[in-house]
């Protein structure tokens, strides 16, 4: 915004207009007409000659979304969903918190002891379930 404050800058959102005050006259841009747009490989190329790029929020907006009625739980479960969402929900008296004492480590305790037999058997059942794509690894970072 400090580059526009020396041209006197008048934004007007809901037109969708920018007024700028040039030496000797005033110049107004309007948002309302469609932009150029380019395909992402066309963007690419670009990028790749060297050429300065910004990034920038795209919307299809010629796809209207799909009605609420389209998603199938919703269909299924239409009485729990209302029709009209209610205002932002009350404040609460109870402010909920959990005190820690200082100093205190997490318990740490096994879930559940096994025997190495039925360790064994855990693992082949898992790699059983890996090699045939029904359960995929999971890796935490």
């Amino acid at each position: 915004m400090d580059r526009f404050s020396p041209h006197h800058a008048v934004l007007d959102c809901y037109a969708k207009t920018m007024t700028l005050e040039m030496p000797f006259e005033w110049i107004s841009a309007s948002g309302s007409y469609p932009r150029k747009l380019i395909t992402f490989i066309q963007a690419q190329r670009l990028v790749d000659r060297g050429c300065l790029f910004y990034l920038v929020f795209i919307q299809d907006t010629s796809v209207e979304p799909p009605p609420m009625d389209f998603v199938p739980v919703v269909r299924e479960f239409s009485n729990v969903f209302p029709t009209d969402l209610p205002s932002v929900p009350p404040t609460r008296d109870i402010d909920f918190s959990i005190d820690l004492e200082m100093g205190t480590k997490p318990i740490s305790i096994p879930f559940y002891l096994m025997t190495l037999t039925e360790l064994k058997k855990l693992k082949d059942q898992l790699q059983d379930l890996l090699n045939n794509k029904f359960i995929r690894p999971r890796i935490s970072l």
